[in-house]
Parts: structure tokens; sequence; C-alpha cells
């Protein structure tokens, strides 16, 4: 638990694990994301873990001062026709469904690239594998082969499914 003070107010804050203090250098998320003001961006740690940077204060200001409604948890299926809706103004929105957890398999050597797309897809609602080069590749299928139902392939810049 992290422990953030806001005047005579103590909020505690859930995290998975603190990395001890370092330098870092700070690599802005792109134009994939669109960040919320309080995330600074990414660093990558020694491992290829990619790690958010956040401002503990504005994070506080932005969760207290947000709205209640904005707040309130809904079903996934209704957050999806919301940004469905939006995304497809003026024409017919469009259903995202799927029976199963599907399973994709990200490749690319970019480890930045390879996490924004994984976090893309498994907000999507699919099951994310991540290979960091092309010779790991069969060997992640190999390992998995009853959950590898689909996959992207990367070619001139767009994705097509397997």
């Amino acid at each position: 638990m992290l422990i953030l003070a806001q005047g005579q107010q103590f909020f505690a804050l859930q995290v998975d694990r603190l990395v001890t203090e370092q330098e870092s250098v700070i690599k802005p998320f792109g134009s994939a994301l669109t960040p919320p003001p309080y995330a600074y961006g990414c660093t990558v740690l020694g491992d290829g873990s990619l790690i958010p940077v956040i401002d503990g204060q504005a994070f506080l200001d932005d969760l207290v001062n947000r709205p209640l409604a904005d707040i309130t948890p809904g079903s996934a299926e209704e957050a999806l026709a919301a940004i469905s809706t939006q995304a497809h103004r003026g024409g017919a929105p469009v259903q995202a469904t799927l029976s199963q957890a599907t399973t994709v398999l990200v490749v690319d050597d970019a480890v930045t690239s390879r996490r924004t797309l994984a976090l893309s897809l498994e907000r999507a609602g699919y099951r994310v594998l991540q290979a960091p080069r092309r010779p790991r590749c069969p060997g992640t299928v190999a390992a998995k082969p009853r959950r590898a139902a689909g996959g992207l392939r990367h070619r001139n810049a767009q994705y097509e499914r397997l």
C-alpha cells in the first residue's frame, strides 16, 4: 500500500510492487495511446518490463475531482458499445464480440511497440502471447498449441488476421 496525503485526507493506493529509487529515462507513450494527465510516460527496466511513470499528486487530484459517474463500474459489453458508438459517429456502431478469448501472438523486436499492441489487444478481450524476436515465435506457439487459436502478422505496417 502506498499512502498519499491531500490536505487532511489520506488515501491508500494498492500497488503490485515498488521498484527501488533509480534514475531512469522516461519515454512518452506516443500517439497510439492517449495518456491520462497524471501519466508522464514509461520507463523500461533491465529485464524489459515496461513500467508506467505517474505523478502521484496529479493522480490523486484527478481521482478526487472526477465526477462519481465516471468511476461507477459497468460491464465490458457496455464499455465496448460506448466506445464503438463514439468511434463511428454517423455510421452504424460496430459490435465487438468474442465467444471465447481468442489467443493472439504479438512478435516485435521493439519492446514498446510489442507491449503497446499487446495492451490494446488485451483491453479488447484477447489473450495475448508475446515473443520479442521471430526465432522464438514458433517455440512459443508450439509450447501452447491448444491455446494459440489466432494471431496477427505484421506486413507493411498493416495487421492482418492469421
